[in-house]
């Protein structure tokens, strides 16, 4: 099975740990560009993502092969505790316009983070 998962932190920028990089360099196909509806939070060492709002937020898609075991792996690097980031589905549009059902990964933690308006991250 193949799943959409758009990427907006540090799974779009790295560096990532070593497992988890030959996994996605295996079994994940960068689709490019794109963006879904929402606001970006600036937690400090990564961003929070929260599907609300008329904003847009900017990242990327990968088609991700193997799905039922790649994204378990995905699901403990971004929240090993599952308290803070939840898989959700959403539609992600891509550069050249054409829209896709897609996973994310969306922040439910307390929104303490500076508001991004631009809905760009950037590593620190």
């Amino acid at each position: 099975m193949t799943a959409h998962l758009f990427v907006y932190g540090t799974l779009a920028s790295g560096p990532l740990p070593p497992a988890l990089r030959r996994v996605l360099a295996r079994h994940a196909r960068d689709l490019g560009p794109a963006t879904v509806r929402g606001r970006l939070l600036d937690l400090g060492p990564w961003p929070g993502w929260i599907p609300e709002g008329a904003g847009r937020v900017h990242g990327r898609v990968l088609a991700l092969a193997r799905a039922r075991w790649t994204l378990p792996l995905i699901d403990r690097y971004e929240d090993p505790a599952g308290r803070e980031f939840v898989r959700v589905a959403t539609r992600a549009r891509l550069a050249h316009g054409r829209e896709l059902p897609c996973l994310a990964y969306a922040w439910r933690g307390r929104r303490r983070g500076r508001p991004l308006p631009s809905g760009r991250w950037r590593r620190p």
